[in-house]
């Protein structure tokens, strides 16, 4: 038999197993990159508790007079305790003597004006560091007209305007903090579109009259709130 002789196979190209120096190149600046960054991209958020702007605890004991109110406003009674409550809810252990009506008070200490001198007896009187007064002023009911244009549209609304504004000063009648808040609220409502279809919208007066309470307390006593802030924190 005779012998074929030795086979020949087709060339197959051989492809090199080390990287280029372009893939190396990149891969080395990736690594870098990861190297320098990674610790300072691991973050995380934290909320940081920030103390309110007024600390009613370094006084002592706070004497509060009664706030006074408009006449005719139907929750007179309720505007020291809820503005009272509302701090003590914001600040709790805080010492409070409450000393009745600014009247009341005045007589006690024989003066006509809750002037500095006045304040200097109350402090004496009543062993407070501070006395806290205020007082609420709710306007009359007015209505209110609004014509669209064109005379195609006429609104009415009946509307009453509320202001709380209080104050705390030192035993030597130095004001050390105020504040105060309004706004206005719709009792009710009457509409005339272009098609001629009215639409009344009536409110509850007593519900109005307690949200308008409640909306002046909690903005006049913001300052007696800690506030939290939201903060970005890097690890390496």
């Amino acid at each position: 038999m005779n012998d074929p002789g030795p086979h020949s196979h087709p060339a197959v190209p051989r492809r090199s197993t080390l990287p280029s120096k372009r893939l190396l190149a990149a891969a080395t600046a990736v690594g870098l990159l990861a190297a320098i960054l990674g610790p300072a991209c691991a973050t995380h958020h934290i909320v940081v508790e920030q103390p309110p702007r007024v600390d009613l605890h370094q006084f002592g004991t706070v004497g509060i007079v009664e706030f006074s109110a408009s006449d005719g406003y139907p929750l007179q009674q309720e505007v020291t305790h809820r503005f009272l409550a509302t701090v003590q809810g914001a600040q709790p252990g805080v010492r409070v003597l409450e000393l009745g009506s600014e009247r009341d008070v005045l007589a006690a200490v024989g003066r006509s004006t809750l002037d500095p001198e006045a304040l200097r007896a109350v402090a004496e009187k009543y062993r407070v560091d501070a006395v806290l007064a205020g007082e609420l002023t709710v306007s009359k009911v007015r209505p209110r007209v609004t014509v669209g244009e064109g005379l195609r549209s006429i609104a009415a609304s009946v509307q009453v305007d509320g202001a709380l504004r209080a104050n705390l000063r030192d035993t030597a009648g130095l004001t050390v903090w105020t504040n105060g808040a309004h706004g206005t609220w719709t009792l009710g409502g009457l509409g005339v579109g272009p098609t001629g279809h009215p639409s009344v919208g009536v409110a509850d007066p007593a519900q109005t009259y307690d949200e308008m309470l409640s909306q002046l307390v909690a903005l006049t006593t913001d300052d007696f709130r800690s506030t939290y802030e939201r903060r970005e924190v890097q690890e390496r």
